[in-house]
């Protein structure tokens, strides 16, 4: 009987604690519907969470063009994700970012902070498991299944 109390208040705050992640978790996200068209990535030790739009891949002289969206954990100069246009080149393990915008909400809507192009640099992503690295391989392996599923030359897709 002595440790009774000790259960209930363990029991309520393990309660209150799954409710507030819930309901914490339901403000701060998007429908799912905001995040159809993206498939998720990675995520890092600050929590943010990585996207890529798989339908944006393209393809020109041997360098990949896509969409990412970065779902921060917490606020960045006062924007909560990110959107980018990347160039990725598969051989070489690099990418390189051309234009960056900056939202209020999550999933890259809402108000547009700013819009940037960065300083146009190549990124070595050759390290395994990074952030860089993780959507590269993402990039280049839908990339090659898009190339080798192609019904146009009368491969099968299936």
């Amino acid at each position: 009987m002595r440790y009774l109390k000790y259960i209930i208040a363990i029991v309520v705050v393990t309660i209150l604690s799954k409710l507030f992640i819930y309901f914490y978790a339901n403000a701060e996200s998007q429908t799912v519907a905001d995040y159809e068209n993206w498939e998720f990535v990675a995520y890092d030790q600050e929590i943010n969470f990585y996207y890529v739009d798989p339908d944006s891949i393209t393809e020109d002289d041997g360098l990949l063009f896509f969409k990412e969206l970065t779902d921060y954990s917490r606020p960045k100069d006062g924007g909560s994700s990110r959107f980018t246009w990347i160039i990725a080149d598969c051989k070489h393990e690099v990418i390189r970012e051309l234009l960056i915008g900056l939202y209020r909400e999550k999933g890259a809507v809402g108000e547009e902070l700013t819009a940037y192009k960065p300083t146009p640099k190549w990124e070595q992503v050759s390290t395994p498991n990074t952030i860089g690295n993780l959507i590269l391989n993402y990039v280049c392996k839908q990339s090659k299944s898009s190339v080798s599923c192609s019904p146009s030359d009368g491969s099968s897709c299936s």
